[in-house]
């Protein structure tokens, strides 16, 4: 007979679980699989243009038994990549007890640009522009429409996103523009903070929102956030035209709205 306190604990696993597969929803970056010693999640992270792969093994006892960890990429040595081991699993073990997976994925990339063979490493490639991203969002459902908004528009400008806030009729889209680090900790944030209330009126965390594209751009068209309400399907045309998403329009927005 399982406690109150194991349920809230399984679910809370769960919920981890399902916001990472939701972060990472491009094909490639997200593998999930029971294999004899656990259950073990693997994800492929685009860091500064570098593919990394991390793989968290969780036992029956996750979070009170942190993960074994292992990070790794084609290009770094031996020796680099089990002093990047060992340190991921020490900030692992300082948190032990909560559900850590998306924080230690949050924490690599900054971890490893702190890495001091990490300098020696980027000295002998050639530097690449950094590219932007367009991600288009439809949501679901809006129940605390001006709050749910001003989360948004928040999480936006916290991490340096512009875009658009997009209605027509029961249709609602989110057009986010930005480099692709920054665009996953938005999503990370919108996946695990309550962002609307449910029919019972109570804080309630996004779980119906669709992850219609995201693709590389070579340059940003919108500056800004702003919310776009149209009563016309030709003026919502208009709009991913003259923003040159036309693209977007015609492969999702126009078809999901048929």
């Amino acid at each position: 007979m399982t406690s109150v306190k194991d349920d809230k604990v399984r679910k809370a696993v769960e919920d981890e679980i399902e916001a990472i597969r939701w972060m990472y929803c491009q094909d490639g970056e997200f593998f999930e699989e029971q294999i004899s010693e656990g259950r073990q999640i693997s994800l492929n992270l685009d860091i500064n243009g570098k593919i990394w792969n991390l793989k968290f093994l969780l036992s029956e006892a996750y979070p009170d038994q942190p993960p074994r960890i292992n990070v790794y990429n084609t290009e770094f040595s031996r020796k680099d990549l089990v002093e990047l081991n060992k340190m991921t699993e020490e900030y692992g073990q300082s948190l032990s007890g909560s559900c850590m997976i998306i924080d230690i994925v949050s924490w690599f990339p900054d971890k490893l640009m702190e890495y001091k063979k990490l300098q020696t490493y980027q000295l002998k490639e050639i530097c690449t522009e950094q590219m932007y991203y367009n991600t288009l969002l439809q949501v679901h459902h809006m129940r605390a429409k001006e709050k749910y908004i001003k989360n948004i528009r928040t999480w936006m400008r916290n991490f340096d996103l512009t875009g658009r806030i997009l209605f027509y009729k029961k249709f609602i889209y989110i057009v986010l523009q930005g480099k692709d680090e920054n665009t996953k900790k938005f999503l990370r944030e919108y996946k695990t903070n309550n962002v609307d209330v449910d029919s019972k009126g109570q804080p309630c965390k996004e779980r119906m929102t669709k992850t219609l594209s995201h693709t590389a751009i070579k340059d940003k068209r919108m500056e800004n956030v702003f919310v776009e309400e149209f009563t016309q399907i030709e003026d919502m045309k208009s709009f991913f035209n003259d923003t040159g998403l036309q693209e977007l329009w015609c492969e999702h927005v126009r078809k999901s709205i048929q």
